[in-house]
């Protein structure tokens, strides 16, 4: 319907320009501005009457105004719009007719602006009053009447009756209101579009994207800004295929981009659907954002657990090679004149272990607890090691404690942020060496003094 009116249109303000244009040419005028829709060509001395002949035999309203909108000319069908005799309409105002006072404001600040501003013509439209008192709507097709030196003459407007249209349309609205309502109601996000191009949305989407208003995403130019730029060329091609009726998933889930650049996850359904006789595609949509979400953290989990139990299978291993390597060190120590120990930083004894205390007349774990400061006061030589281990020097050294000389490795150990912590330390009973070692400088001593003696 709307096709045939818009060719009727167009076929109407063609040969009435042509007519125009025959007529001033005839009358010495000259040609209006801008490209003639036939070539020029002689003309018929009844021009005047065909013209005036396709004007009155035409069902569109034709007429023409000066600029303050005064009706120059009004042909019949014009008049019989409006309800009104033949010619009854010339030398009134167009505004007289308008439904409203706001109209008749409207219509006359948009002659105003368009004598002083001249824009190109577009297409308005206008709800007039009829001689009975009742009311038509029409769209009004115009263009500028030119002099023939280019001076804005008025206008020429082509009248369409859209009372019938608008009847039509506004039943279509009222269907179009119930399924709105029905959708509406809907606690699932609903978008209808052709061609990438938003028909249809209910508030749910709106909410679920981000959006502040209906209007604001159908005013968009395209649903692919939905999605995340690097998956738009794949939802295209899928909806595509959708369309051409390929055999295509029709459910999925996916992921959504929203108005503040989050991203959500959908699990949307789409199908084909007929839209005022287009094929247009509905999706129905409902976020499961959080589901992935659980979904993803569940995975994490199970990776974290299968992660946790490879490694827990290698710590077992680790262990049981710990405790034969501690057993085996504890073997040595127990069985060799070696003390292992560890103190804090306060100087408190955390570990003692080893044969070599049997030397002290002490046991194993004996001191645990103590401070090494107290039990070895005696020893300042080797509380002097001990002091410049816990300032972070490692080394090794010689000392002798209760009679017994221990050769002395001290480790010391630091915490997170590199203070110290601490120390380990290990001595070895080296009492038998260190005789063994004056026996043989004794000796040899002997032995150069006897040497000394003999005469030469």
């Amino acid at each position: 319907m709307m096709k045939d009116l818009e060719k009727t249109k167009r076929q109407l303000i063609s040969e009435l320009e042509t007519l125009r244009e025959l007529v001033r040419e005839k009358d010495g005028q000259g040609g209006t501005r801008g490209p003639k829709v036939l070539p020029p060509e002689p003309e018929p001395e009844d021009s005047g009457e065909r013209f005036r002949g396709v004007l009155d035999a035409i069902p569109h309203g034709v007429v023409e105004i000066d600029t303050a909108g005064t009706i120059i000319y009004g042909n019949p069908a014009h008049h019989r719009m409006l309800g009104f005799a033949d010619r009854e309409l010339i030398g009134t105002s167009i505004l007289d007719r308008e439904e409203s006072q706001s109209g008749r404001e409207a219509l006359k600040a948009f002659l105003a602006k368009t004598t002083t501003e001249q824009p190109p013509p577009t297409s308005y439209f206008s709800t007039r009053r009829t001689s009975e008192g009742t009311t038509a709507e029409f769209q009004v097709d115009w263009n500028y009447k030119r002099s023939g030196d280019g001076r804005l003459e008025g206008f020429v407007s082509v009248l369409t009756d859209i009372t019938e249209l608008r009847r039509v349309e506004a039943e279509l609205t009222q269907g179009e209101e119930r399924f709105r309502n029905l959708v509406e109601g809907s606690i699932q996000g609903i978008i209808i579009h052709h061609e990438w191009k938003p028909l249809f949305v209910n508030g749910v989407f709106v909410e679920l994207v981000g959006r502040d208003s209906v209007e604001e995403i159908m005013r968009m130019p395209t649903i692919l800004d939905f999605f995340p730029r690097p998956h738009r060329e794949t939802h295209k091609k899928r909806l595509e295929a959708l369309l051409r009726g390929d055999s295509v998933p029709s459910h999925l889930e996916f992921q959504v981009l929203k108005k503040d650049g989050s991203i959500i996850w959908v699990d949307a359904k789409n199908r084909v659907v007929d839209w005022k006789g287009k094929k247009a595609v509905q999706a129905t949509v409902v976020e499961i954002t959080d589901r992935k979400s659980a979904e993803e953290e569940l995975q994490k989990k199970e990776k974290f657990l299968h992660t946790a139990s490879l490694e827990l299978e290698n710590w077992q291993i680790i262990g049981r090679e710990l405790q034969r390597k501690q057993k085996l060190l504890r073997t040595v120590v127990v069985n060799s004149p070696v003390i292992l120990w560890a103190i804090d930083r306060e100087g408190k004894i955390t570990f003692s272990e080893g044969k070599g205390l049997q030397r002290q007349g002490r046991k194993s774990g004996e001191l645990v607890g103590t401070s090494i400061f107290e039990e070895y006061k005696d020893f300042p030589d080797f509380l002097e090691n001990v002091k410049k281990s816990l300032n972070g020097e490692k080394f090794s050294a010689i000392s002798a404690v209760s009679g017994v000389v221990y050769e002395g490795w001290f480790e010391p150990l630091k915490d997170k942020k590199g203070k110290p912590a601490g120390l380990v330390g290990v001595s070895v009973d080296i009492t038998e060496r260190k005789l063994a070692e004056e026996k043989l400088r004794s000796n040899e001593a002997l032995l150069q003094a006897i040497f000394d003696t003999i005469p030469t």
